[in-house]
């Protein structure tokens, strides 16, 4: 009887050790720490199941906006978390994509006087109220339970600029090291400017030739 209390002792402690809570957030259109310009916030966002715990229809998740450090509902009405009804299982390794609407910058900047930009996040508090605020729900990995991107009218975001005949071509996208600009115009740039997710200089460089690694 002693073995065998053993043997089930490991079996019940093993499948709770897989039982483990790891939801993720992640805008649909923006990279995490992406600076962007475009006149509208695209809110959309995705929910990954990355743990073991089993989610089912009808459970409910809280998400919190938070927009240059003040927790917001998406609806931007209160400072509550907002209620995300599940329609469907979530398995591990499911998503689920969430499209609370637009906010756009134009009428949103005012709500933040003396702001030229918007840093924009999302929290994914988990399951239940009771999840809200206090620890993310027992997540065992916090650190995708949060997604920011930047509001930036003055930015140019990574991509392509076209303008009056001049292009040119930016990647990769998210920047890791290494920051490519391709242009067959190269003589028209005086200089360029590398900023940081607040809008710091981090680096400038001039007098570009005909070649130039950055």
């Amino acid at each position: 009887m002693k073995k065998t209390f053993t043997i089930l002792s490991i079996l019940l402690g093993s499948l709770a050790s897989q039982a483990q809570t790891d939801l993720k957030i992640e805008f649909t259109n923006y990279t995490n720490g992406e600076v962007f310009s475009n006149d509208t916030i695209k809110t959309e966002f995705r929910i990954t199941n990355n743990g073991m715990t089993m989610f089912h229809t009808g459970d409910t998740l809280y998400v919190n906006a938070k927009i240059n450090g003040v927790l917001q509902s998406l609806d931007l009405m209160s400072s509550s978390a907002s209620p995300i009804v599940l329609t469907s299982m979530l398995h591990n390794g499911m998503s689920t994509t969430i499209n609370p609407g637009y906010l756009l910058g134009s009428q949103t900047l005012p709500f933040f006087p003396g702001s030229s930009s918007l840093d924009f996040c999302l929290i994914l508090w988990g399951k239940g109220m009771a999840s809200v605020g206090t620890g993310f729900g027992g997540d065992v990995d916090t650190s995708n339970n949060i997604t920011c991107a930047t509001f930036d009218p003055s930015a140019t975001s990574i991509g392509s600029v076209s303008d009056q005949g001049f292009e040119m071509s930016i990647y990769p996208n998210p920047v890791n090291n290494i920051i490519n600009f391709v242009t067959s115009d190269l003589e028209l740039i005086s200089s360029i400017k590398i900023k940081d997710i607040n809008g710091r200089i981090n680096e400038t460089i001039a007098n570009i030739g005909s070649s130039k690694a950055l």
